[in-house]
């Protein structure tokens, strides 16, 4: 199984140890396959999961099963959100260094997502 917990390095566990009971990292890649599929809140996460849970079991474990709507809330509840935006800032400056390291160089600086700059 693929170990994907390298993208979330940096971010500490803000729950409580008796609210832990899904693993941080599946959450957060949950969560963040859910917006880059259009989903905004924690009722479409949890629906995300349902939906892709086969597709989700080939590189999480899910030992305790799909996080409902109200644990993907509580997870964000907990999050300080000054630390959570550096963290993700600095882990998306990270992630397109990496893709456009990969990419041919043609001396151009700007890489255009859906005609953005």
């Amino acid at each position: 199984m693929p170990n994907y917990s390298h993208v979330f390095e940096g971010i500490t566990d803000p729950r409580r140890r008796n609210a832990t009971r899904h693993d941080l990292h599946e959450m957060l890649m949950m969560d963040l396959l859910t917006v880059l599929s259009g989903g905004e809140t924690c009722t479409d996460m949890a629906q995300f999961g349902r939906e892709k849970k086969a597709f989700l079991r080939r590189f999480m474990t899910l030992k305790h099963g799909l996080p409902s709507p109200e644990a993907f809330s509580d997870l964000f509840t907990c999050f300080n959100p000054q630390e959570l935006g550096r963290t993700l800032t600095r882990l998306s400056v990270a992630w397109s260094d990496r893709l456009k390291a990969r990419l041919p160089d043609e001396g151009d600086d700007v890489i255009a997502l859906e005609g953005k700059a």
